[in-house]
């Protein structure tokens, strides 16, 4: 008895952790089960028995005659499977972003962003065969940046069938690039036309400074040679300092806007106003110098010798002349086309530069 005794005192530790150890190994198991099985859902996928969804990546875009401000517009680079024997049209309506409240945002239906639509391919109203995939972009306004899903269905016209598959969206992971192009046009505006300097420019823009500045200033100044005297040539070095001036007087009395008409993440379209020194002015202001001179000599010279008399003079108090002259807002505004490259933006000059004063 005695020893039947201990033999069964002995052996309950000895059951105890066997049960621990059997216990430990099936909890081990199905942890690593779930741990497997969330590996196998990939990040930014879900699938169903009919489609699978993917989103690739997201960037903010502005379609074009966009009126509501205050709305940003999210595109999303998605890409579609279709699983099932028959093909599909991936359509706006079969696609949507859900908030944790079941608020949706429906997805805009062929977007319009102008000649900016390069590079941005919609991927609404594509065809899928069976079995296959297709992939582009899908355009949402958005107001804020919290947690959506975004929804596909590929059976959106069916009421009596929801195939739906969702992937979790976190619109704070996606950044606002869209006034990228505004500071690349606006450094280069203060940099090229108002001789400014600019902690923007080589941040942003792909032209380069030097050739820029020194094109600016060899249409200025034949635009100004014109203006004060068309027969009788001014200097390089007077003209360089005219020039200057005119910048100078510029950046200190402009106004200067700039409004995206229309934006993807290759091209930029951007509608600029500006009100400038209205230099078209300028040819009363010689006047003035040309009888200034004439009065000063009893009018006895002749006109070369009075010519370069006046010319001496504006060039004398060129600042104080293009004080006097008044300031004028464009009658329309001028749209400059910006195009993506290598991470900048270049300028397209041969549309939007004009030099003329």
């Amino acid at each position: 008895m005695g020893v039947t005794k201990e033999y069964v005192f002995n052996s309950t530790p000895h059951i105890a952790l066997n049960k621990f150890k059997r216990t430990s190994l099936i909890v081990l198991i199905v942890i690593s089960l779930a741990i497997l099985m969330a590996g196998c859902q990939k990040k930014g996928s879900s699938s169903s028995s009919d489609a699978e969804l993917k989103v690739i990546s997201g960037t903010y875009v502005v379609p074009k005659d966009s009126s509501d401000e205050a709305k940003k517009y999210l595109a999303l680079k998605i890409k579609i499977t279709n699983k099932t024997s028959d093909s599909q049209y991936v359509s706006a309506n079969s696609l949507k972003l859900l908030d944790s409240k079941k608020n949706s945002i429906e997805a805009t239906d062929a977007p319009d962003f102008g000649e900016a639509d390069n590079g941005l391919d919609d991927i609404t109203m594509k065809k899928v065969l069976p079995n296959t995939s297709t992939s582009g972009y899908v355009v949402f306004p958005v107001k804020n940046s919290k947690q959506y899903n975004l929804v596909y269905n590929l059976r959106a016209d069916d009421d009596q069938k929801d195939t739906s598959v969702q992937v979790p969206v976190n619109l704070k992971k996606y950044k606002d690039h869209t006034e990228d192009s505004t500071n690349a046009l606006r450094a280069y505006v203060n940099t090229v036309f108002l001789n400014e300097k600019s902690i923007f420019y080589d941040k942003y823009v792909a032209n380069k400074a030097t050739a820029e500045k020194a094109s600016f200033k060899s249409i200025a100044s034949e635009n100004l040679q014109h203006a004060i005297a068309d027969n009788k040539p001014i200097k390089d070095s007077y003209l360089d300092k005219l020039v200057s001036q005119l910048q100078a007087a510029n950046s200190s009395r402009s106004k200067i806007s700039y409004k995206i008409s229309s934006f993807t993440p290759e091209d930029a379209y951007i509608d600029v106003t500006a009100t400038m020194i209205d230099t078209s002015d300028l040819n009363s202001q010689i006047s003035e110098s040309v009888d200034q001179v004439s009065e000063e000599t009893n009018y006895e010279q002749d006109y070369d010798v009075v010519e370069t008399a006046v010319i001496g003079k504006v060039i004398d108090k060129f600042p104080n002349i293009l004080s006097k002259l008044p300031t004028k807002k464009s009658d329309a505004y001028t749209t400059v086309h910006l195009h993506k490259i290598n991470g900048k933006w270049k300028i397209d000059t041969d549309e939007s530069n004009d030099y003329s004063v």
